[in-house]
């Protein structure tokens, strides 16, 4: 018995008062706040670089309409989902398939009484409809570096993965039948290395004229996803206006190719 308070014990005074913890990030130059909900020391961190992590996304943000929609893949716990519905109002769709950021990603949402602007779809997307393995390089509250149907990482190679189970993975281009959801007018692809498969299966949705830009996270040393992307963007009319390396991946050299694309609608001048 006294083993077994113990363990109770320990559930209730350390776990449970974790998870009730938050950490607010004021938007300094709107003075909005948001909280998120930081149960370990990556969330924590998260929440803490939120306004230097990534900086040209926030830039993006701010430059979209007022009430538009915008799809968030690969929303991770919702910085960006979070940011979009509070500071330009949009109606949000996040789709994030990893069962700890789920949680993670709706207790923000509820905390920040967004549940009538952010809707969250734990699924991933991918080139086909259908479940697939889902897979875990760390079992980690807002973790990311996970994959769905490949058995490659970020970098397009091999990685050890240690914890899978099977999730339903849609195409884009199928989602307006089933979920009768609208089509994006802005769209965030940062999925740790299946940019392409989604892209694959989303070129009605890339095609719509109802969508201005797309910012995409890709890895320049995984070239033959980069060109891919490219050539499917641009067949569906959208063109390549900058990219910017990710500085919050701070100085680690493993992710020094990553870097977030922004591609819309206005064709490269040529020779600018």
């Amino acid at each position: 018995m006294a083993g077994l308070f113990s363990i109770r014990y320990f559930f209730q005074g350390d776990v449970f008062d974790k998870l009730l913890e938050k950490k607010s990030v004021v938007h300094l130059t709107g003075g909005r706040a948001l909280i998120f909900h930081t149960p370990n020391n990556l969330t924590h961190f998260r929440a803490l670089t939120f306004l230097t992590k990534e900086p040209e996304t926030l830039r993006w943000i701010d430059g979209f309409g007022e009430k538009t929609v915008f799809w968030d893949v690969g929303a991770n716990v919702g910085l960006y989902s979070l940011y979009a519905a509070k500071t330009r109002s949009c109606q949000v769709y996040s789709f994030e398939p990893s069962i700890e950021n789920t949680y993670l990603l709706n207790r923000n949402i509820a905390e920040n009484d967004l549940q009538e602007k952010i809707f969250a779809f734990p699924f991933a997307l991918s080139e086909s409809s259908g479940p697939n393995m889902f897979q875990h390089s760390k079992i980690q509250l807002g973790g990311a570096i996970n994959s769905f149907g490949v058995d490659y990482s970020y970098d397009g190679k091999p990685a050890n993965f240690i914890h899978k189970y099977k999730v339903f993975g849609f195409k884009a281009d199928d989602l307006r039948g089933l979920f009768d959801i609208p089509p994006p007018n802005y769209l965030k692809i940062d999925v740790d290395g299946i940019e392409h498969l989604i892209a694959r299966g989303a070129r009605a949705t890339l095609s719509n004229p109802a969508l201005e830009s797309v910012l995409i996270e890709l890895n320049l040393q995984f070239p033959e996803q980069r060109n891919e992307i490219i050539s499917i963007f641009e067949e569906c009319g959208l063109f390549l206006q900058s990219f910017e390396h990710a500085d919050g991946f701070y100085g680690d050299a493993s992710f020094s190719g990553i870097y977030n694309h922004i591609f819309t609608r206005t064709r490269p001048t040529v020779g600018a």
